[in-house]
């Protein structure tokens, strides 16, 4: 089980590489847990694809 601020990093280290792995290797902990941890976090899409990153939101400009 993680602490509070164990979890925040791992969910910070997420929205900033995009990767479970690459998370993972950076908290110390397996893509498991950081996908365990994203779910009530909302990060992670209920049928286990992850919501859209860092960088892939669409600007409208002109309708």
């Amino acid at each position: 089980m993680k602490t509070a601020r164990q979890e925040l990093d791992i969910i910070n280290t997420y929205e900033e590489t995009g990767s479970l792995r690459a998370a993972a290797a950076l908290c110390g902990t397996t893509h498991k847990t950081v996908k365990r941890v994203l779910a009530p976090a909302g990060g992670w899409a209920a049928g286990g694809a992850p919501c859209a990153g860092p960088g892939v939101w669409l600007t409208i400009s002109h309708i």
